[in-house]
Order: C-alpha cells, then sequence, then structure tokens
C-alpha cells in the first residue's frame, strides 16, 4: 500500500500521485467510486470493460475474493 499526503485545492481536486495510479491501474478519465465514512474518503476504481477483471480472482477462484465489507474493515481498521 502507498501513501502519500496532497493538499486538496481550491475547488476541492485532488491529484492522485503517479505511482498510486500505476498500483491501482488507474486510467485517465476512469470512472471511481467515491465513499464516505465518518473520518475516510474511498476512492475506487470501477471497471470500464469486462476484460479488466481477469486475473482477479487467480488460481483459487472466487474462494479467495474478500466481500466489499472485509475490505472495508481493513481499510477503516474499525
Amino acid at each position: 500500500m502507498l501513501s502519500r499526503t496532497k493538499t486538496v485545492g481550491s475547488k476541492g481536486e485532488i491529484v492522485i500521485p503517479k505511482s498510486i495510479r500505476e498500483e491501482t491501474g488507474l486510467k485517465p478519465k476512469q470512472k471511481v467510486e467515491i465513499i464516505s465514512t465518518r473520518d475516510r474518503i474511498l476512492i475506487i476504481p470501477l471497471v470500464n470493460n469486462i476484460s479488466e477483471l481477469r486475473g482477479l480472482f487467480g488460481k483459487g477462484g472466487v474462494k479467495n475474493i474478500k466481500k466489499i465489507e472485509e475490505i472495508m474493515f481493513d481499510v477503516m481498521g474499525s
């Protein structure tokens, strides 16, 4: 996991650093889901094309994928 400190611009914009865009596979003009929970903001890249999911499940298949609730719990630490 990468972490960077950024400043929110006057219109609320934030530039996502290149290293984080590369790690997450975020592309220009790609849509993202923004979720606000108490004191956290989550930015989740959305899939434009089903082929972008290739390799997501790995060899173990669906049983190795966490539920969104588990992922949010991991991220939020609550």
